[in-house]
């Protein structure tokens, strides 16, 4: 039989799940991965919206995720505030989810592709990537993440959180328009390649910058 305290882990793993289903289905996680399929350029072309793979490579200091404390250059992360009253051995439990919070932060990172290096530096991006539940949770840097949002510490075992960690290392899909430069500093230590191109990846105008995971 169930303790009071399992009810509450159970209730907040399912308050996480039905989020996540329901933003795989419907919400921006959805229409990113629909622009990431749908693009078929994935050659750099100058002013034109294109769509590479690649493997990430920082390009100085790394940001510290909230909640698993990941060196990562792109962080997301997401906590559900949620209250739960009345969980006994005998009464089902009412759960209130009282707020949702997010936080997502980039630094400059570079892209290896076969084409070449390019320089992701827009901090407006939308991400098609699902973000990892915690486990083992850190429950006292959940708790500083709901503070730093003007939110209480005292629910956070029974409230739900994930987090989408980008580290060094990782192959990912990134779509934007190709801005085709000259490199001031050509053969130096960034080492772009040889025709002296200096790649970056922006939005457009009707378009969002928009990182994925690679295709299968």
């Amino acid at each position: 039989m169930l303790t009071g305290k399992a009810i509450i882990a159970l209730v907040a793993a399912l308050f996480a799940g039905i989020g996540a289903i329901g933003n795989a289905l419907w919400g921006p996680r959805a229409q990113a991965r629909k622009r990431l399929d749908a693009g078929k350029t994935t050659t750099i072309v100058d002013r034109e919206i294109v769509t590479l793979t690649g493997i990430v490579r920082a390009l100085g200091e790394l940001l510290e995720a909230p909640l698993s404390g990941k060196q990562c250059v792109l962080y997301a992360a997401f906590g559900r505030v949620i209250e739960t009253k009345g969980a006994t051995l005998t009464s089902r439990a009412q759960t209130t989810l009282l707020a949702s919070v997010t936080e997502v932060k980039l630094v400059p990172f570079e892209l290896e592709t076969p084409d070449g290096i390019v320089r992701i530096d827009e901090e407006a991006v939308e991400i098609e990537i699902p973000p990892d539940p915690l486990i083992p949770r850190k429950i006292e840097r959940e708790r500083q993440f709901l503070l730093a949002h003007g939110q209480t510490g005292e629910l956070v075992r029974g409230s739900s959180f994930e987090e989408l960690a980008l580290v060094p290392g990782t192959k990912i899909r990134v779509q934007g328009m190709a801005i085709v430069e000259l490199d001031p500093a050509p053969g130096g230590e960034r080492g772009y390649r040889e025709d002296a191109r200096r790649i970056r990846l922006v939005p457009h105008e009707n378009h969002p910058l928009t990182i994925g995971r690679p295709r299968r």
